[in-house]
């Protein structure tokens, strides 16, 4: 996908003006949303299926008696998975680069500034989301009894809700629509983003924080219960600081 993704952008920037360029960069846009999905679906299955492996394993229960803390265990799961994939991710970035040179280049159709908006907002929610996958795929590994659950309720949570809220703004760039629909689409889309990455790692933190050795040895948390306490404790926390 890389390599045809080079191509199309080699295309796109030596035929300025030419229909040949505004096929390259359809076809150069559709192999990044390609590998960005290839490198998430990656993360996702990495991050849900060590935890498991580790349980089964022993290695889980391992860590967890000889006084290992959930926050080192979750910061070495986060280390591996990141140095596993730290050159996919170069090259997602270095792809986002230089599809961003290519709709700024000569002959350009008008327009296509909303796609390079969406490719810088692209690139930062792609760290976002990566490690966000990290984290949340650690909580439903512990939490669920097997990855392909676990890899469903990471997906559901953190990916699917922007893809949905994306959907929107992609039918208003294609029908090329106005700049204020295209501004308020795009606003949609990074508010449902930052709120469900937000909210899916509230939680992935509260069962880490309060239920870990629960989740290790497989027993039954509430998490719905629990942030309700984190809630409180929190916010009694910022009016009553401590002295």
């Amino acid at each position: 996908i890389s390599s045809a993704f080079a191509v199309a952008a080699a295309v796109a920037l030596a035929n300025p003006g030419s229909t040949l360029q505004v096929n390259a960069l359809a076809l150069a846009a559709i192999l990044v949303a390609a590998l960005h999905i290839g490198l998430k679906l990656q993360v996702v299955l990495a991050s849900t299926r060590g935890i498991n492996e580790d349980r089964e394993t022993g290695a889980l229960e391992l860590l967890v008696v000889s006084g290992v803390g959930p926050a080192l265990v979750q910061k070495g799961h986060r280390d591996a998975i990141l140095l596993q994939y730290r050159w996919f991710i170069m090259a997602v970035y270095a792809a986002q680069f230089l599809m961003a040179v290519a709709v700024t280049g000569k002959g350009v159709p008008v327009g296509i500034e909303a796609v390079l908006v969406v490719l810088v907002v692209g690139a930062a929610f792609l760290w976002l989301d990566v490690d966000s996958l990290v984290h949340v795929g650690f909580r439903h590994g512990l939490k669920e009894g097997d990855p392909q659950s676990a890899f469903r309720q990471t997906f559901l949570r953190v990916l699917l809700p922007g893809w949905i809220a994306m959907l929107p703004m992609a039918v208003a760039i294609v029908s090329g629509a106005s700049a204020t629909l295209l501004a308020f689409t795009g606003l949609a889309w990074f508010a449902v983003s930052a709120y469900s990455l937000k909210r899916a790692r509230k939680r992935a933190r509260i069962d880490i924080d309060h239920g870990f050795m629960a989740l290790a040895a497989s027993l039954p948390f509430d998490t719905d219960d629990w942030e309700v306490r984190d809630d409180f404790r929190r916010a009694a926390g910022a009016q009553y600081p401590a002295q």
